[in-house]
């Protein structure tokens, strides 16, 4: 994969991209208005891997003389305000502002936060910053920069009742409802099962087709028990040929075909043969059913949290949501990050993200195939935290929280957009009942092979048409050269013109001894007509020995 980067301050952040001249992950548009974003001129924005670096001697000449004063001090006296930040997108954003020279930090609480400096500190502006890798870094900074006033996003653990975090004010701004998995469509291809399920299926469910077989058997032999007297020219007396039809008969009717060849007559086997219709539908439908189901839950994909390898912003509540579900988890500094390497590396299962980033980033659901295969009730809080000793900045901030909760929502509302995800208009059921047949090998391969041997039959049922069976055709004439006659046919030829038999002198084979196979011939058929007549009479004469005498 061919990577380029585009650094903004050589150190802020870097945008992958790929070498289809696509990025895939594409960082939120800055918002140039000023009224929503906070601008800080390069020169006075800080990382910690710079700290001591000679690039940072402005930051240090702007920055010292504020070390003095609170939070408190500085908005009564109109000084300037620091912040401490990590990109987090829809929460944080960070791009060029009105000239190269200029960072524009934008998002959901870069804004709310200069509204609330408007309201609180009209005189105060932020006019320096400090870029943290991530949120934990965040959290960790307080004692060790004294110069930043504000720091976001924090994480609110008590959910927006939340008021400290490690005794710090903490400013509950923003809560995302949910908790999303998302899983790549790849890993459904690879999840969705095979051809063989069809047959694996079958073979799990021999018990019950083994009582089914049993049941029909069994059926049989009571039919045929109960009618057999009845109707002995369909179900014979005889064990074998009896039983036999019986059990056919069993099998017919279970299924429902009713062909209608053997049919009960006696009072007791129609009364049975109600009996087992009834218990071969239920039979029948339960054999279907269990494999019907057997073989939908085969072919529906299930993602499994627990055990899977699954991506979080290291330090988030996601993470942490993770780890109580008994998954893998990897952690990042940063969800664009993650995104990447679970679109590239194939290292990941998933990734859990609240459902305001997966608004934010629903142009990278439109070009890659992500599934949301998931979602949690389970609330994630994002606020804003400011030093100690700044009470009266601190009530004048809460204030504006519970005095504007619809503004808040607009500013929310603006950085959002709906998602719409082309991925999951296909139902998993839908596509994995596809992939289980219509795109396996095995299935085309058993498809192709059929439609060749249908089209081989059919060409071949053309040709002995019209070649075979016509009699004018030289083909028929050899064929029939060919054809086995039967056994009192050997020795003869037809003759076809005059339609008479004639005798074959083969070998050592003579006239005499043909008369003579004719002559024992003859004399079998008379002695067997002579035995019909003979049981003809006998028949005749006790039926008239039978019949009542009439006196005129």
């Amino acid at each position: 994969m061919e990577i380029g980067a585009w650094c903004l301050l050589g150190f802020i952040y870097t945008c992958f991209c790929i070498h289809e001249n696509e990025s895939i992950i594409r960082w939120t548009e800055t918002n140039t208005n000023e009224n929503e974003t906070i601008t800080i001129q390069e020169k006075y924005l800080t990382d910690s891997r710079v700290k001591n670096a000679s690039e940072i001697i402005d930051y240090d000449k702007k920055v010292k003389p504020l070390k003095k004063y609170s939070v408190d001090e500085k908005c009564e006296k109109g000084l300037d305000f620091g912040v401490g930040f990590q990109v987090y997108t829809p929460y944080v954003d960070i791009g060029v502002g009105s000239s190269y020279d200029i960072n524009a930090v934008s998002g959901i609480l870069p804004h709310v936060t200069k509204d609330i400096m408007k309201y609180c500190c009209p005189k105060s502006v932020v006019s320096y910053g400090h870029y943290f890798k991530s949120i934990l870094e965040i959290e960790e900074h307080f004692e060790d920069d004294p110069e930043i006033d504000i720091s976001f996003p924090v994480y609110g653990l008590q959910g927006p009742s939340s008021t400290q975090l490690k005794d710090f004010p903490l400013i509950p701004i923003v809560t995302a409802p949910k908790i999303v998995i998302l899983v790549p469509e790849w890993l459904f291809q690879d999840l969705n099962t095979r051809t063989s399920v069809l047959m694996k299926t079958i073979f799990n469910a021999w018990p019950m087709l083994l009582f089914i077989i049993a049941s029909a058997m069994l059926a049989g032999l009571v039919v045929w028990l109960l009618d057999k007297k009845k109707n002995s020219q369909e179900f014979p007396p005889t064990f074998f040929s009896g039983a036999w039809e019986g059990i056919w008969w069993a099998f017919v009717t279970m299924t429902t075909v009713g062909y209608g060849d053997r049919s009960p007559k006696s009072p007791y086997a129609r009364a049975f043969c109600i009996m087992w219709i009834l218990m071969g539908i239920i039979l029948i439908s339960l054999f279907t059913g269990l494999v019907t189901a057997a073989l939908s839950a085969s072919a529906t994909p299930v993602f499994n949290v627990a055990g899977s390898k699954i991506g979080a912003v290291r330090g988030s509540m996601e993470f942490q949501t993770g780890v109580g579900l008994n998954a893998e988890m990897r952690g990042f500094e940063n969800h664009h990050k993650m995104l990447e390497t679970l679109m590239t590396e194939r290292v990941l299962h998933a990734v859990m993200i609240d459902n305001f980033i997966l608004s934010a980033s629903s142009d990278v659901l439109e070009r890659i195939k992500l599934r949301v295969e998931r979602e949690i009730d389970y609330p994630v809080t994002y606020g804003i935290v400011m030093r100690k000793n700044s009470t009266k900045t601190e009530e004048c901030f809460r204030r504006y929280v519970r005095h504007y909760p619809q503004q808040l929502f607009e500013t929310i509302a603006k950085k959002l957009k709906p998602v719409h995800n082309p991925t999951d208009e296909v139902r998993l059921e839908v596509a994995a009942a596809e992939k289980l047949f219509y795109e396996e090998p095995v299935f085309k391969t058993i498809v192709y092979s059929e439609t060749g041997l249908l089209v081989i039959a059919l060409v071949l049922g053309v040709l002995w048409e019209i070649f075979v069976r016509n009699k004018d055709s030289a083909a028929y004439r050899m064929v029939g050269k060919f054809r086995n006659q039967p056994k009192f046919a050997e020795g003869f030829d037809l003759d076809e013109k005059s339609n008479s038999l004639i005798f074959k002198h083969n070998g050592s084979s003579s006239n005499n001894n043909i008369s003579q196979d004719l002559d024992s011939l003859i004399t079998e058929y008379s002695e067997f007509h002579s035995k019909w007549v003979d049981q003809v009479k006998t028949l005749h004469k006790r039926s008239n020995n039978l019949s009542p005498k009439v006196n005129v």
